[in-house]
């Protein structure tokens, strides 16, 4: 009997071959992909982390922070994108900055290109669509990119944000005083939202330039005066803006200097923040500008 030797490949054989060279084909792309995604994520921390340290230093240099002055709240952030309000730090405030990295020196970043649209206050700078931007929470400093990055069909806008929520102390009614003395006029400020309390000694200036020497103590130990900021607002003007953030010395003092200001009658504002977050607002009356 004579045995035919079949050296030819079957029918069956190759697609055999086929499927399992689709089947590994498939399973290498989707792991590149994964690790793809994994690396974005991994670029998104490592922005982050380099942007604390920036901001960070930047803060301690300068008392603000490197922020465009438009702000954001936490409904704005619902509306704008519900898994980035889903993923906010319990403890924020309700103040949200985007940060403008023009500020922040030898700085290297994997995202967040698209800061610019805001500097010289662009009334056309829309959140909902230029999005490529790190914002700041004014209290917490929690930085978050708007944008986000999906990995495994999650959203990640933010790194080291599932923390435990701190609830503020309770603090009673009427406890919060603080003392503060102007130029040698000793002024209680008690707890209210905005109180207009006249200095002794009316204060006027010629030269258009205000320069205040100040000193705040408080009579209870339920809160400090870990962040100040101050203003001078023109009486029976809008409501102030561009307030100047500034500390105390050891001795609880600070100088306090005005811009060039046009005549009238002036407001010194200042916002008292403590520990817990709570913010205190007082009015100053009794100054005036004259030439």
């Amino acid at each position: 009997m004579i045995l035919k030797n079949n050296k030819g490949v079957t029918l069956i054989a190759l697609v055999t071959t086929i499927i399992a060279i689709l089947i590994i084909t498939s399973i290498t792309i989707y792991n590149f992909s994964g690790q793809l995604e994994i690396k974005k994520v991994n670029n998104l921390y490592s922005d982050i982390e380099n942007l604390n340290e920036k901001v960070s230093a930047y803060y301690i240099n300068n008392d603000k922070l490197p922020e465009f002055d438009k702000k954001y709240t936490k409904s704005d952030l619902e509306t704008i994108n519900y898994s980035l309000y889903d993923s906010l730090n319990k403890n924020d405030s309700d103040e949200y900055y985007i940060i403008n990295l023009s500020k922040l020196e030898n700085l290297t970043l994997n995202y967040g290109r698209q800061y610019s649209m805001w500097e010289n206050n662009n009334k056309s700078a829309n959140l909902n669509e230029s999005n490529d931007v790190y914002i700041i929470n004014e209290m917490t400093h929690q930085i978050y990119y708007v944008k986000g990055i999906t990995y495994d069909g999650k959203k990640y806008f933010t790194k080291d944000a599932d923390i435990e929520q701190i609830d503020a102390i309770q603090i009673q009614e009427g406890t919060n005083n603080y003392i503060i003395k102007i130029n040698e006029s000793e002024i209680e400020l008690q707890d209210s939202d905005s109180l207009i309390y006249g200095l002794k000694n009316k204060i006027t200036s010629k030269e258009g330039i205000i320069s205040l020497n100040i000193q705040i103590t408080e009579e209870t130990t339920n809160s400090k005066t870990d962040k100040l900021e101050y203003c001078f607002a023109k009486v029976n003007s809008e409501e102030a803006s561009n307030f100047t953030a500034f500390n105390l010395n050891t001795e609880n003092k600070a100088t306090l200097v005005s811009k060039q200001l046009s005549e009238g009658e002036y407001y010194l504002i200042i916002k008292i923040f403590d520990q817990n977050g709570n913010k205190y607002e007082y009015k100053i009356g009794g100054i005036t500008i004259t030439y």
